[in-house]
């Protein structure tokens, strides 16, 4: 739980929550997005997750979402009752952190960003992927959708099937 409160604490949710909302998932041409928070200006939420991820703080947050997936054995089940919306938000958070930057730079410069034992974790915990944020939402659909003692775990399953189907599509 101590992982799961700091990236609370220290993460914008509502605007990664906005974005798993949005039909365009993060490309810079589409002028609003459309979530259950209501209409946002996708400029304005994009804008505040690349101050978040230009931030210290994100990788802070990265660090304590890589924890939190070492933690819950993931990507191996957990009987935990936590486990669903936890998994949710490391995977939110991992996915936000090595995919919302600027056009010139790639998710390795996010990596770079991290400490070598982090940016270890992170890649076996993804089987070593030539695209890491595809694979973070591939591995979080697949965890969430066999979740079938947590009902929860399957709507957070589509809704991160939905940003990846979205997401390929554009």
């Amino acid at each position: 739980m101590y992982h799961l409160a700091f990236i609370a604490l220290n993460t914008n949710l509502k605007d990664i929550y906005a974005i798993s909302g949005s039909e365009s998932n993060c490309c810079f041409h589409q002028p609003t997005l459309i979530s259950e928070f209501g209409p946002h200006k996708i400029e304005s939420v994009l804008f505040n997750l690349g101050e978040w991820v230009d931030d210290p703080m994100s990788l802070r947050s990265a660090s304590h979402a890589i924890q939190l997936l070492k933690v819950l054995d993931f990507p191996n089940h957990t009987p935990s009752i936590y486990a669903p919306i936890s998994v949710f938000v490391a995977v939110m958070t991992l996915w936000t952190f090595t995919s919302i930057k600027s056009p010139e730079s790639s998710y390795q410069d996010q990596l770079a960003r991290l400490d070598s034992e982090d940016r270890e974790s992170l890649l076996t915990l993804f089987n070593n992927p030539s695209n890491l944020p595809e694979a973070i939402m591939r591995y979080g659909v697949r965890y969430l959708g066999g979740c079938k003692e947590w009902r929860i775990g399957a709507a957070l399953a589509l809704v991160l099937a939905k940003m990846t189907e979205t997401r390929s599509a554009v």
